[in-house]
């Protein structure tokens, strides 16, 4: 039993006889794509997200750049001021010695400070 024959297939067709001989096409292009689209749409979908997410880290990289050379023009007048102190010096100090001699005990220190 095939559907009714409308007016834009009367335009597209040339009989109602060539109408029917579609459906075993149509039928069997959607049963592939439905066949072939399970399998290959969550790959689609993996290659799409593992370049977009590269695409992703690019365009955030492009747009920190000229906030980062906005910036260092900055911190270059602020930072003569905030290295010649004593307590610049100090964390200076306990930086080095963290990081070279006391690897286990850098919790301590933090919590205890450094003398």
């Amino acid at each position: 039993m095939s559907p009714s024959y409308p007016s834009l297939y009367k335009r597209t067709f040339a009989t109602e006889e060539d109408f029917e001989n579609c459906y075993p096409v149509n039928y069997s292009v959607n049963n592939i794509g439905s066949f072939l689209g399970q399998y290959l749409f969550p790959m689609v979908v993996l290659a799409i997200g593992f370049n977009g997410s590269f695409m992703l880290s690019a365009i955030i990289a492009s747009l920190h750049l000229p906030l980062w050379l906005f910036l260092i023009n900055l911190w270059s007048v602020l930072a003569p001021k905030l290295t010649g102190s004593q307590s610049a010096l100090k964390t200076g100090q306990l930086y080095r010695y963290l990081s070279v001699y006391d690897r286990p005990g850098i919790l301590h220190v933090l919590e205890h400070g450094y003398r």
